[in-house]
């Protein structure tokens, strides 16, 4: 029973399209269903809550929400827009930014932030708003690899590894670094013909958009994501009874013949998983495998590195791809799976190349 209900948790967080429920509604709608069989005790489930991850995602979380909420990421992009004419240096200068502030705040607060600017800013210079939404996703995704604060999973990695911020950033900075370079690059070489169409363009955001938003404690409670914060709670408690259960043991003796021992084995197991449940669930699965490493500390990087990067191998790899591709839908642009598909697959392959190069 365990097992059939962990498993329906996890499809259900990965597919993201249950009615009603949403991924952080199924995560807690499973963890409910494990405490009212048996899978795992009430007092059990509350203790697996990590509760100092919880609170280093709310802290995070409250600080950008005044910086989002009173502009600050506006005035960034409305800066570097009227200081910033061709195109293809555009979409550079995009995927630096995104990338910089993402390994400085959360990445999914930045493409919440940004999306709708960059729609704007293609929209006034009339360019096709599809390399720049890709350059957002992508690069958001690649620069918070660098931080433990970058991304939802490293923060669960830096509270369960131990591992010190500047030892973290000092680990995978460079892996980040050249990740935006490759990102920058494939996305040239993908839209160069249509980056070279459009002639310079000093237009700059409108003064509309750049002016900011009242900041209240309504607004600052809105800017917090508490679906985040809920499905954290809720898959705490799933891997809690997976635990209980032992199928974490399990699992470790399956993963062993995959060379999950080794940094490339462990990269492409979490690579996979992460595509499949979704990267913030595979790597709590992770959290009671990684230990029993030869080396963990080298592995915790591995994971997080790896976690990360495969997020930009589909739409659905991270919360930050979706994010870009539905906040451009409600204002009438359509990301397709395959225009995704055909970048995030050679940007994905090479930055986790390059990161398990590294790290080995």
């Amino acid at each position: 029973m365990t097992l059939a209900i962990v498993v329906a948790t996890y499809a259900a967080v990965a597919v993201g399209r249950v009615p009603r429920l949403g991924r952080a509604g199924a995560a807690v709608a499973g963890a409910l269903l494990l405490v009212l069989t048996g899978g795992i005790g009430l007092r059990a489930a509350a203790a697996a809550v990590d509760l100092p991850t919880m609170a280093l995602l709310t802290t995070m979380m409250a600080i950008v929400a005044p910086l989002q909420i009173g502009g600050a990421f506006t005035r960034i992009v409305a800066w570097l827009s009227r200081r910033v004419h061709h195109p293809a240096a555009l979409l550079v200068t995009l995927v630096v930014a995104a990338g910089t502030l993402s390994a400085i705040f959360l990445n999914d607060t930045i493409c919440i932030a940004f999306t709708p600017l960059v729609l704007e800013l293609a929209a006034i210079r009339r360019h096709d708003p599809l390399p720049y939404l890709l350059a957002l996703a992508t690069s958001s995704n690649i620069g918070s690899v660098a931080t433990i604060v970058g991304n939802p999973q490293n923060i669960l990695i830096g509270s369960v590894s131990r591992i010190g911020p500047i030892q973290f950033t000092a680990a995978l900075a460079p892996v980040a670094a050249a990740g935006l370079a490759i990102d920058a690059l494939i996305l040239w070489l993908m839209f160069r013909r249509q980056l070279m169409e459009h002639q310079a363009d000093s237009k700059s955001l409108s003064a509309e958009a750049e002016r900011p938003a009242g900041m209240t404690a309504g607004a600052w409670l809105r800017a917090i994501d508490w679906r985040l914060l809920l499905l954290f709670a809720g898959l705490f408690v799933v891997v809690g009874a997976v635990e209980q259960a032992g199928i974490d043991r399990q699992l470790f003796r399956l993963l062993q013949p995959l060379g999950i021992g080794t940094i490339a084995g462990l990269s492409a197991t979490a690579a996979v998983l992460s595509n499949t449940i979704s990267n913030v669930p595979a790597v709590m699965l992770f959290t009671r495998v990684v230990p029993r490493l030869a080396d963990p500390r080298r592995a915790w990087l591995a994971l997080a590195m790896a976690s990360t990067l495969a997020g930009n191998f589909t739409i659905v790899g991270s919360i930050a791809n979706l994010i870009v591709v539905e906040g451009a839908s409600r204002r009438g642009v359509t990301v397709r799976f395959g225009s995704y598909f055909r970048l995030g697959v050679p940007v994905t392959l090479a930055t986790l190349a390059f990161g398990v190069w590294w790290l080995s």
